[in-house]
């Protein structure tokens, strides 16, 4: 539980650092940080569907009805 609390307090720090580094930045370039931070959540979260693509088999073959039908 402890190890938590003091991740989640590093975790708060650091998102603080961060914001204090961007705001240092000049316009041009935070549009540029968060363009690339963008990118990087997409490719990030394409990967993981593949992960769990490649964990969970083949999707079933055509459309489902729903149970009970």
């Amino acid at each position: 539980m402890e190890q938590r609390e003091e991740a989640s307090q590093q975790g708060l720090a650091a998102g603080e650092g961060m914001e204090t580094l961007v705001a240092r930045l000049t316009p041009a370039q935070q549009i540029e940080f968060y363009r690339v931070t963008a990118s990087l959540a997409i490719a990030c979260s394409e990967a993981i569907r593949q992960v769990l693509e490649a964990m969970a088999g083949p999707a079933p073959a055509g459309p489902r009805e729903p149970a009970g039908l």
